[in-house]
């Protein structure tokens, strides 16, 4: 921690109030470290068991309801939500909604979705469970491990916890 300290890790607590511009994570873990800012929710919804059907809906609009991470960054002034989807084999795909502040409409608005990343859960058998890495600045990555909250597919829920945060 002595490590993380010096690399300017500032905060990480519980927390259940946002920003009023940004959509944020209620109830969720925050890690700030150098004008960057992960709220990951501790209990996230799995709005999707299609990766091809979430794709569509993160090109389509803003999705700030089924964020499961929110990451806001400072400079240049971006919030990235992160969205899950959960296969019948158990793979979990990470898809991400790019926004940047727009000082007109003093709001963000939505410049890209895209399927981010694809986890094979660490185990065969469900409640599956993956490990996720979030780059939240240059030099400090979160890790999270995500578990599937039952046995049933579709996955509708999982529960995240972060792990530990290391540097490059």
């Amino acid at each position: 921690m002595r490590g993380l300290a010096r690399c300017g890790v500032l905060l990480l607590a519980l927390s259940g109030v946002g920003e009023a511009a940004a959509p944020q994570a209620s109830q969720s873990l925050v890690l700030v470290y150098e004008g960057s800012r992960l709220s990951v929710k501790a209990a996230a919804p799995v709005p999707y068991s299609d990766p091809a059907r979430m794709l569509v809906a993160l090109q389509q609009a803003s999705l700030p309801g089924q964020y499961a991470m929110v990451l806001t960054r400072d400079s240049p002034r971006q919030l990235v939500g992160y969205v899950l989807a959960v296969e019948r084999e158990g793979t979990l795909s990470l898809g991400s909604q790019l926004h940047e502040w727009d000082a007109g409409d003093r709001g963000y608005r939505l410049l890209q979705g895209e399927l981010s990343r694809s986890y094979p859960p660490l185990e065969g058998n469900s409640p599956w469970t993956w490990l996720v890495t979030i780059t939240v600045g240059r030099e400090l990555q979160a890790a999270l491990v995500i578990r599937a909250a039952s046995r049933r597919w579709p996955v509708e829920s999982v529960s995240i916890s972060v792990t530990r945060q290391r540097t490059h």
